[in-house]
């Protein structure tokens, strides 16, 4: 939290809070830039909690790093790149679970996350201070927020300093780490205070509804292996209107963004102006920047946009998908097919400028999520993709529930069954495929079906590590090591080691 600090609490300690407002959503998002005030004097005016809020949600989008992350640390994907591989040293070595306690990439999404959770309090600290319109939801909002940004630093980082209020100068020596499930009853904590006073439906796109709420609730319980308690929290989610869209494609079309699938979605921004997720800090950016790096490097497609061929799908992941999956093609892109030729070396002769990564690129690119010509115009376009982020689709709650229904102590194979089977009809046809497995080989089946429907979403290195999967499927993985990262070395330096390291590290 050290660079949070410098950057937020010497604002705020000196009476001056730079907004720096969401523009990640048309409706949602269209606010002023940037505007320097006060504290006493900003918050006069109900306005300045609304505005508050959209800076609480800003951070949000941290989530490009774990959409890669998730892929290429796992079996789906690689890191790729070019200059023979090596492009980003720091995505490199995550991507060969090589990495350090210096590792850039993993400072960065510390930082990140930290970096929501002060906003988050902040908002929570002053919204005490006075009554203003619609004062209960902004409320449940900035709860939920909270939680989701606790929840991304305990299932990367473990057990994290907590605090009900925002972090003040002092407090990394003063406040321990707590434990995975202390950090874990925390979470819990503000999502049962939020769900009562947020709406089943808002006004404005990208803001939490209930339904958002009480799915990442369910998330919660079933990380922790509380299958009842997500039963419960899931089940109550298929209640309030959401459903599959019929077309799988479809969902990741910009017309399918914040669609009945939808039940919490991450919104980025093709426009101009804020800079909470510039890469390396060199463009102005509201962008989905994980979007560029896994497009294909390419020019002059009438569909697809330049990338920089990050985030490879692997064959293992391609050959998986049976020849009735209507997956396939929208989550795997297969540049040999679209230009319609048969080799390698006829795809680099007569594609539209396309060039290989390196030599580990063989032409598969994560269709869900690169971008597409003319959705960006004007400088720094790699920064500027409007590809929102699925954060927990409607079909993730089905396979949780299916998931939780088979393992629970008194297990219902026939709900679990029912969950996936909306899945699989989805994505084959109705009864076109069987599910005649039973025990742990329905929950093997359960967890395969979670690859090919969330392939290039970033699940991917997290359900591995979760179900035990990832010492048999990655190599260099040390089963007490690397379920979590490490500790930033200057976070642990900066706390005076106030705080331990992971284990392994």
């Amino acid at each position: 939290m050290k660079n949070i600090k410098n950057t937020y609490l010497t604002i705020v300690v000196s009476m001056a809070f730079v907004m720096i407002p969401l523009s990640c959503s048309e409706d949602f998002t269209n606010v002023e830039q940037e505007f320097e005030v006060g504290v006493d004097e900003f918050f006069l005016e109900d306005e300045a909690f609304f505005e508050l809020l959209i800076s609480a949600y800003d951070p949000l989008a941290f989530s490009w790093q774990t959409q890669l992350f998730g892929e290429f640390m796992s079996d789906n994907a690689i890191v790729a790149g070019e200059d023979g591989c090596q492009d980003i040293p720091e995505f490199q070595r995550l991507g060969t679970l090589t990495h350090t306690t210096t590792n850039i990439a993993v400072a960065r999404l510390w930082d990140s996350l930290f970096g929501g959770v002060f906003r988050a309090s902040f908002f929570l600290d002053n919204a005490q201070t006075r009554e203003f319109e619609d004062k209960d939801v902004f409320i449940a909002e900035a709860r939920f927020l909270r939680a989701l940004f606790y929840f991304e630093l305990v299932r990367n980082f473990g057990g994290v300093p907590l605090k009900e209020s925002r972090f003040l100068p002092g407090d990394e020596t003063a406040i321990p780490r707590s434990s995975i499930e202390e950090t874990y009853e925390f979470i819990e904590n503000d999502l049962n205070a939020a769900i009562p006073d947020l709406p089943i439906a808002q006004s404005q796109v990208g803001r939490v509804t209930r339904g958002g709420a009480m799915a990442l609730l369910g998330k919660v319980k079933f990380y922790q292996e509380d299958w009842d308690g997500a039963v419960e929290a899931l089940t109550s989610v298929t209640t309030l209107g959401f459903s599959l869209m019929p077309n799988f494609g479809d969902v990741f079309t910009t017309a399918g963004e914040n669609g009945i699938e939808s039940v919490f979605e991450i919104q980025y921004s093709n426009a101009e102006g804020g800079n909470w997720n510039n890469w390396q800090e060199n463009a102005e950016s509201e962008g989905n920047i994980g979007a560029f790096f896994s497009g294909p490097r390419l020019s002059g497609d009438p569909v697809y946009d330049a990338g920089f061929s990050f985030n490879i799908p692997q064959a293992d992941l391609v050959d998986l998908y049976a020849a009735t999956d209507t997956r396939k093609s929208p989550t795997i892109l297969n540049l040999l097919e679209y230009f319609g030729v048969t080799t390698e070396q006829e795809l680099i002769d007569s594609a539209i400028e396309y060039t290989p990564g390196c030599e580990t690129d063989r032409g598969f690119y994560f269709n869900k999520i690169i971008p597409r010509t003319g959705e960006i115009d004007g400088a720094n376009q790699f920064a500027r993709s409007p590809y929102n982020h699925r954060y927990i689709r409607y079909a993730d709650v089905l396979l949780m529930l299916a998931e939780a229904h088979n393992r629970k102590a008194a297990p219902n194979e026939n709900l679990a069954k029912s969950f996936l089977r909306q899945v699989v009809d989805r994505a084959h046809g109705a009864g076109v495929i069987s599910i005649p497995e039973s025990g742990m080989q329905l929950t093997q089946r359960i967890w395969d079906e979670r690859r090919l429907e969330f392939a290039g979403e970033g699940d991917r290195f997290y359900d591995l590590i979760r179900t035990n999967q990832a010492a048999s499927r990655l190599p260099n993985f040390e089963i007490g090591k690397h379920e979590l990262f490490p500790i930033p070395l200057d976070e642990i330096q900066f706390s005076q080691g106030n705080w331990a390291q992971n284990p392994g590290w």
